[in-house]
């Protein structure tokens, strides 16, 4: 986040804690990401994508109107947790999980295949028999038999000794990484094409620089070069954001 993105994001924070409804629209509309993003890590526990974000949302909402301007931090620092937190009460507070009719569906299909087919057989049937015979995916036949799963609490023991569900959830460890992967794909928009074509193949598909030179037509050597300079620049676009925002 550069200075004046700072100050648009501080504008629009003061506007809706002063009542402005129209700048509380255009925050939520404009930091919606960070709800998809934090949303992401919930979307295997059995409740709708869409009602998901909207949680997330009013996790964003709240943010807004108790951010304060004073402490020079940047607004994202303060949201995730908050919209974090949120789900995370959601969970806690609503036992019974709502689940899609198709979810349902697929569930029921499953269930009386898995009858018919134990009572002929002697055993319940394999994920790849129900696949074969239903024409569902193993991805599909999962996320209906966990989504109809009976409801547990979130004190509920798991395999691991001394842990919980509740325990399994992200934690503060996830909100600190989830920051730092978003400020660094923020400095990776700011490269230019090549140079996240780079940034790609060496540390997202751990490529070797003689296989990254090959890709690019160039030398190892400029290869080797030009990821420095990429690094460097990274570096130096993390410290300018930090600084702006704290200025």
């Amino acid at each position: 986040m550069n200075q004046f993105e700072h100050e648009h994001i501080c504008a629009l924070i003061r506007r809706t804690q002063a009542g402005d409804k129209s700048a509380k629209e255009q925050i939520v509309s404009e930091n919606l990401h960070l709800v998809y993003k934090v949303c992401t890590r919930f979307y295997d526990k059995g409740v709708e994508r869409e009602d998901l974000h909207q949680i997330g949302a009013i996790g964003l909402i709240l943010a807004a109107e108790k951010f304060d301007l004073s402490r020079g931090l940047k607004f994202s620092t303060y949201a995730v947790p908050l919209i974090l937190g949120e789900i995370k009460r959601y969970f806690r507070d609503n036992g019974p999980i709502k689940v899609s009719r198709d979810l349902k569906k697929t569930a029921r299909e499953i269930a009386n295949f898995s009858e018919k087919f134990e009572l002929v057989n002697g055993r319940p049937p394999g994920v790849l028999e129900i696949s074969k015979a239903l024409s569902f995916t193993p991805e599909e036949i999962a996320a209906a038999r966990e989504a109809t799963a009976p409801i547990r609490s979130l004190s509920t023991p798991t395999m691991s000794e001394g842990q919980t569900l509740e325990d399994t959830l992200p934690d503060e460890r996830f909100e600190s990484l989830f920051l730092e992967k978003l400020d660094v794909q923020e400095a990776i928009k700011k490269l230019s094409e090549r140079e996240r074509k780079l940034v790609l193949l060496r540390y997202g598909k751990e490529k070797t620089q003689a296989e990254i030179a090959r890709k690019l037509g160039l030398s190892q050597v400029q290869v080797s070069r030009l990821e420095k300079k990429i690094l460097a620049r990274l570096q130096k676009n993390l410290n300018c954001e930090e600084k702006c925002v704290n200025s």
